[in-house]
């Protein structure tokens, strides 16, 4: 078996990454908008002023996801920025279940 060179750790790592991205961008949409229903609020000021303006959150939030998973597709390939990424998002999702849960 031939050893696999470090380009395609790389990609793998990246590739796996952008994956777990995707599944925390899901989860967020899901979670906000749970919390939104219960009574939370959103924490993001452009965000929330964009839910004022439209008037449903929900076609705000998955806009804003399409977006957001759009350009960190296109821009960022850095497994290290993509992994401080996941943190962010991993944190944001931990907030939201929190909100839910209380």
């Amino acid at each position: 078996m031939e050893a696999r060179s470090y380009r395609d750790m790389v990609i793998t790592m990246t590739s796996t990454l952008f994956a777990l991205f995707c599944v925390l961008q899901a989860l967020d949409v899901y979670t906000t908008d749970r919390a939104l229903r219960q009574g939370g609020r959103e924490l993001n000021p452009l965000l929330a002023k964009l839910f004022e303006v439209v008037g449903d959150h929900l076609p705000v939030l998955i806009a804003s996801k399409l977006l957001i998973t759009a350009a960190v597709w296109y821009y960022i390939a850095d497994p290290v920025w993509l992994g401080g990424l996941c943190i962010f998002y991993g944190l944001v999702v931990f907030n939201n279940f929190n909100q839910i849960k209380s």
